[in-house]
């Protein structure tokens, strides 16, 4: 991720024409592609973590940032700390990929009723950004989050993998499940699309399309048996294209 923004920056420059190579630094070197994490959990772990009831309030903090995470499309815990909440709607632009592009790349997402129950319940009213009453630096408040949502997880007797990042991977699973089209499922991520060009970002029908999609999955875990079949039929039509 490092080696990607600094070619996106060197390409920046040289671009605008501030700085000139005769050969270009990443000529010979190909830049790995991440490792695919596998941390999605099944639909029951996930309504395991978000019926729980915990006492201790790291594991109440733990919850309610893993559920708004999901229930904003993945959003990441950096993003969501950054991001204010100002309206029925989110705009933002991922940090994550923020210096790979030349261009600053928006998601405008639904606040749903229950992310806005746990935005209400944290939300501090001056800087109309989340505030769980911690002096943390990101850093370890990321790593607090983190250890919170797995211990939560065991403390609930779910026996997968849990992590923060699992929200994200989880919604992306299930929007997949649900046959949601992927570049509606890679808009509700905001992943960077240099191929499509800024556009798709501030259209409105990406903004209706993230919507529906975002209500349909979280239908999906509210009411999993009303899509049972459609996703049973689903994975024997996939098979036996394979």
């Amino acid at each position: 991720m490092m080696m990607s923004q600094i070619k996106a920056v060197i390409n920046r420059n040289i671009n605008s024409g501030s700085v000139r190579y005769e050969i270009h630094p990443f000529a010979y070197k190909k830049i790995p592609k991440s490792p695919i994490k596998e941390v999605d959990i099944a639909l029951e772990s996930l309504n395991m973590i978000r019926n729980s009831n915990p006492k201790e309030k790291k594991y109440i903090v733990a919850r309610d940032v893993f559920m708004l995470s999901f229930y904003l499309g993945g959003m990441n815990l950096i993003d969501l700390m950054n991001t204010r909440f100002t309206s029925d709607k989110v705009d933002y632009v991922r940090i994550k990929t923020k210096l790979k592009t030349e261009t600053e790349q928006h998601c405008l997402l639904p606040i749903t009723d229950p992310a806005k129950e746990i935005i209400d319940k944290w939300i501090n009213n001056k800087t109309k950004k989340l505030d769980f009453g911690y002096k943390f630096s990101y850093h370890n408040f990321s790593r607090y989050i983190c250890r919170s949502i797995s211990e939560l997880a065991k403390e609930v007797g779910i026996k997968e993998k849990v992590v923060f990042y699992s929200a994200r991977k989880s919604f992306a699973q299930y929007a997949f499940d649900l046959g949601i089209p992927d570049n509606v499922i890679d808009y509700c991520l905001a992943h960077s699309d240099k191929s499509r060009g800024i556009v798709r970002y501030y259209a409105k029908t990406r903004f209706k399309q993230a919507e529906i999609a975002i209500k349909r999955v979280i239908d999906y875990i509210n009411n999993p048996s009303k899509y049972k079949e459609y996703i049973e039929m689903k994975a024997d039509i996939m098979l036996m294209k394979t």
